[in-house]
């Protein structure tokens, strides 16, 4: 059974008369609850429970008596410290504590189910150094929008992890041990103020979106093989000159975004990328269109727009992009 009281207005909340151990979720976003019945802790089958955008500042301990619950969201919620009753429900694998005031992760202990953690828009300084140890199965770390100023070494022990999102932080670097997540398939460190990459970060063998936009790089990784499964790349908005040659190799790529750098010519071996669709490189030092022997098969899209392009690399109007890219200046 479901039971929904959205944005009902309710201050108080009590459970209906209904058969509780057929509940198996519970939603109650958009009100004014600022407590919990204790007596929640008697929907012994709640296996959803999600309590977003009310005014909680702590959580009963009788939640802890949930013991089939596996997703708590509680995303805009005053919480102001981790709750520290979450980690004795011992088969939640989803848990968002997204806009609850956090400043700290000191009330984390170890979960050993947690597959999915999501802390995005809160004022955390730092993680905890151990937490491949507290989170063993984590694979999807959401940390956007906080105060870091430096990952933990300990984070590349996290084996299982997929999506690491820490944009809009205050990293100036990024650990090399980062380079160790094997699994890790989404990495967005964008709106920081990294000046460089690890070059262990080349040994990525299961990247598929990398987004590094809005830092001050002046290079990427150039290691021989550069991550043969990424499909997605964004460097925009950084200080780049030039790009990696390995980055030709990226045989999976398909959209790539280099606006807003310092290039001055794109490689022809990047324009021939075999699934390569999108190319987005407006606002860079490109003096002339690449000619006509450079473009892919499979190019639909190329941005070149804000570039000091003075004439064509040919006049010939097969110099000019094919019928089938969608292409301005």
């Amino acid at each position: 059974m479901q039971l929904n009281f959205d944005a009902q207005g309710l201050s108080e909340f009590s459970l209906p008369p209904v058969d509780l151990a057929s509940v198996t979720e519970l939603t109650l976003r958009g009100n004014y609850l600022t407590r919990l019945p204790d007596e929640i802790g008697r929907l012994s089958q709640l296996r959803v429970l999600r309590l977003g955008y009310n005014r909680l500042t702590e959580l009963p301990p009788s939640l802890a008596e949930l013991r089939e619950l596996g997703v708590l969201t509680l995303v805009g919620n005053p919480l102001r410290q981790f709750p520290r009753v979450v980690a004795q429900l011992p088969k939640l694998e989803v848990l968002s504590l997204v806009r609850a005031d956090l400043t700290s992760l000191d009330g984390l202990s170890r979960m050993g189910e947690l597959r999915h953690l999501a802390l995005s828009h809160n004022s955390l300084v730092h993680l905890p150094a151990d937490l491949a140890d507290k989170l063993p199965h984590l694979q999807s770390l959401e940390l956007a929008c906080n105060r870091v100023a430096t990952l933990p070494d300990g984070l590349g022990d996290c084996s299982e992890l997929v999506e690491l999102n820490v944009a809009g932080n205050e990293l100036a670097s990024v650990p090399d041990s980062l380079g160790s997540l094997r699994t890790l398939e989404r990495l967005c460190l964008a709106r920081n103020k990294l000046r460089r990459l690890p070059e262990s970060l080349a040994a990525l063998s299961a990247l598929r979106e990398l987004d590094v936009r809005e830092n001050q790089l002046g290079r990427l990784p150039a290691g021989a093989v550069l991550w043969p499964a990424l499909e997605r790349l964004d460097v925009g908005l950084n200080q780049l000159e030039s790009l990696p040659s390995a980055l030709g190799d990226c045989a999976s790529l398909r959209k790539l975004i280099v606006s807003g750098n310092r290039l001055t010519q794109l490689d022809g071996s990047i324009l021939r990328l075999p699934v390569l669709e999108e190319l987005w490189a407006g606002d860079n030092r490109l003096a002339a269109i690449p000619t006509s022997e450079a473009w892919g098969a499979s190019l639909k899209t190329l941005c070149l727009h804000g570039n000091p392009i003075g004439k064509l690399g040919g006049t010939a109007d097969s110099d000019l992009p094919p019928d089938h890219v969608q292409f301005w200046l």
